[in-house]
């Protein structure tokens, strides 16, 4: 086991134990943090921790695990915002979905500006 993979059953643990608290802030937290380890160390597995954010960030909105994964597998909920796509287009991924205003805001955070 490397070091990174340490980190990320670490992570994912305290996620797991946040979320059948009920602290879903502090799971929100540790599904970021373990996605950004992914992000920069092991290739691949951060949409696993993308879907981790997705349900934290969910939860904060009361909304529950079931509703979310069947929203997110219909293409229905921004990955980034939680937004439903009754409030905003969203575009569906093979991983993640984004919404039309998160776009813009990566859009701009990556290449300045508006996008065309």
């Amino acid at each position: 086991m490397t070091p990174n993979t340490a980190f990320l059953e670490h992570y994912l643990n305290k996620w797991k134990t946040a979320s059948e608290n009920g602290d879903h802030e502090k799971a929100l937290a540790h599904a970021i943090t373990a996605y950004l380890i992914a992000k920069e160390t092991e290739e691949g597995i951060e949409g696993v921790f993308l879907l981790k954010i997705e349900l934290s960030a969910a939860a904060l909105q009361g909304k529950s695990h079931a509703e979310v994964l069947d929203k997110i597998k219909q293409g229905q909920l921004c990955s980034f915002c939680g937004r439903s796509d009754t409030e905003v287009p969203v575009l569906a991924g093979g991983v993640a979905n984004i919404c039309k205003e998160c776009a813009a805001r990566c859009h701009e955070f990556f290449l300045g500006g508006e996008p065309q």
